[in-house]
């Protein structure tokens, strides 16, 4: 039982009753309680990736063990779950298998992804026994994996590919450095990457759902921000890649909470700003759209369009509009806005009181900006109400 991980995609212990405290790491030193009651003899996670992770345990008890299960914490993520591990006697010894599958777009996650796991144990009188946490790393078995870290970020790789590693890593770490503080996100919880060398090879790794989006798009990148791992293709614009796709995580600590998510072109265009390698074909896009009179209504859309020319356009426009907010009325709104909208507000009431605008007029003020005031097919109607002036410019 897990909750499905929120992505956004680049595209171009103490025991339960008094009782059992196991010394249990992945060092291989096994426990038991003061009493000899329940000893974890052996046991091991195995990646079997894309299907899930097996798992399997051996142990032996004076108590009669009714079930035992394995909690789990994925990555980042605040809430945990657990399954029950398939159990046989043998030679007096308990021996359990599981397969956490990890196949579906509900269950999926991402491989890098760190795994916090323990096992429980459950009597045949209700008591609990529980080991203390470990760590697994559940990484793609196709490949011999490599890691390199500094501060919160590690990066993995596999085959000849340390130099675009390191590029990356020095990356990631200038966008933590310029957008954390800009958006008031804590700058020192983990983030992991796991980059492919190729196409080929990504795309076995990607969520069903995201392999099926567009058969005209190749996914460069995929953040999964509520666990805090990205998915980088090892290109020319990698470094670019995992500078947006981190950009998302850094977006998601500082704007989201439970049940408050932020619309896609607020995440898009902070996360293309966050960019310090940006490539040209969202700008060339937008200037496309400006000149045949296209654009799209970005803020009141809940999700991505459909046709790729479409993803290209709103990406070059949600840019555009950020790049607008941050620029005409500074760095310290934009936090403000952040903090407020995460809070609880409504867009339009996290908008009008941090810049006196609401959806509406703050597409309408972008537009003329960029000189695409007609009204053509894509435009924001001007509102009726909230007629608040905007504060005057703070660069």
């Amino acid at each position: 039982m897990t909750a499905r991980a929120a992505s956004y995609g680049r595209f171009a212990l103490a025991a339960m009753t008094a009782g059992i405290v196991f010394a249990f790491g992945l060092g291989g030193v096994v426990g038991a309680d003061a009493s000899g009651a329940v000893t974890v003899r052996s046991w091991s996670l195995a990646s079997e990736f894309p299907e899930g992770f097996r798992v399997r345990l051996t142990a032996s008890s004076d108590e009669d063990i009714e079930s035992v299960a394995i909690r789990v914490r994925i990555g980042r993520h605040t809430r945990t779950g657990y399954d029950y591990l398939e159990m046989t006697r043998r030679d007096g010894s308990l021996e359990g298998d599981l397969l956490w599958r990890t196949n579906t777009a509900a269950s999926y996650i991402p491989p890098g992804t760190v795994i916090t796991y323990s096992f429980e144990f459950v009597d045949s009188d209700g008591r609990r026994y529980e080991t203390e946490k470990a760590e697994f790393v559940y990484h793609d078995p196709r490949f011999v994996w490599k890691e390199i870290s500094r501060g919160p970020i590690t990066v993995a790789y596999h085959g000849g590919s340390e130099p675009r590693a390191r590029e990356i890593l020095d990356t990631m770490l200038l966008t933590l450095d310029r957008m954390a503080p800009l958006l008031g996100a804590d700058r020192e919880e983990p983030i992991r990457v796991t980059v492919y060398n190729s196409w080929n090879e990504m795309r076995r790794a990607i969520p069903p759902a995201t392999a099926a989006f567009d058969r005209h798009l190749i996914t460069e990148g995929q953040a999964f921000t509520t666990v805090g791992t990205l998915l980088v293709l090892g290109s020319r614009s990698a470094a670019g890649t995992a500078s947006h796709e981190m950009t998302h995580i850094i977006v998601h600590r500082a704007g989201e909470g439970v049940a408050r998510k932020v619309p896609p072109w607020l995440h898009e265009g902070l996360a293309e700003y966050g960019n310090v390698d940006p490539g040209r074909s969202y700008d060339n896009a937008l200037r496309r759209g400006i000149r045949q009179d296209h654009l799209l209504p970005i803020t009141h859309m809940g999700s991505l369009p459909g046709r790729a020319n479409d993803v290209l356009l709103f990406y070059g426009q949600s840019k555009s509009l950020v790049r607008m907010m941050i620029d005409d009325f500074g760095t310290d709104k934009m936090r403000e806005f952040m903090a407020l909208y995460k809070s609880g507000e409504s867009m339009d009431d996290s908008l009008m009181g941090t810049y006196g605008l609401d959806r509406v007029a703050l597409e309408n003020r972008w537009r003329a900006s960029v000189g695409a005031w007609g009204g053509g097919r894509g435009a924001a109607r001007p509102t009726r109400h909230r007629t608040r002036h905007p504060p005057p410019p703070n660069k």
